[in-house]
């Protein structure tokens, strides 16, 4: 275990300079609730590098999960060292991502809704035996248009991203609290719920 995360650790590290490990993966899907509509996430190079090499978010997910096991082992066993923390914490980074939709608000009069929001995720929150489980969270913004007036607002994102064992789908769950700021300071609510699957990747620029 701890010879394969090394050399994943070593190879991703390698590859930073290259075309694929340039491009970031980009997720689409649809998100039903409140609000209604087409979802889609851009996430960080970081993460779009670890799962281009090794095959797939599930394939990086299988490492992930063998590494966490190993590194629990090792840990009890009081043989922890900084090579095997460092590899720890690059698989289960805080890896970053853009997530928005272009959706339909049913709630205080139906309006086109526009949002988008910086996400943080937390692999190593949860341990499930099939797939992955990760909590994120995050701050964004959101723009409902009416036919007479729009409102802007700002999101606070929180919810549960779950990969589909045996497939690249992911489904979601989130609550979304908001403060709208215009044209006046109202509080309000979002909860949905939705599922993406990667369908390519994007270059991003240095």
């Amino acid at each position: 275990m701890h010879r394969t995360a090394l050399i994943i650790a070593i190879v991703i590290t390698i590859s930073g300079g290259s075309t694929r490990a340039q491009d970031r993966q980009f997720d689409a899907g649809i998100i039903v609730g409140e609000p209604s509509g087409l979802s889609f996430k851009l996430w960080d190079r970081e993460f779009s590098t670890l799962t281009a090499l090794t095959g797939g978010r599930q394939q990086a997910a299988s490492i992930r999960r063998l590494a966490n096991a190993g590194y629990s082992i090792i840990s009890q066993l009081g043989l922890d060292s900084d090579e095997v923390e460092e590899i720890h914490r690059y698989l289960n980074r805080d890896y970053t991502a853009f997530a928005g939709a272009v959706a339909w608000s049913f709630f205080d009069r139906s309006a086109f809704q526009v949002h988008l929001d910086y996400l943080h995720h937390w692999f190593d929150f949860f341990r499930v035996e099939e797939g992955e489980l990760n909590l994120y969270y995050g701050v964004g913004a959101r723009v409902k248009v009416f036919k007479d007036d729009s409102r802007l607002g700002v999101r606070f994102p929180g919810g549960l991203d779950y990969l589909i064992p045996d497939s690249e789908f992911n489904i979601f769950l989130e609550v979304v609290p908001i403060l709208d700021l215009y044209p006046d300071i109202k509080p309000t609510l979002n909860v949905s719920f939705g599922a993406r699957y990667p369908i390519g990747y994007i270059r991003s620029r240095r």
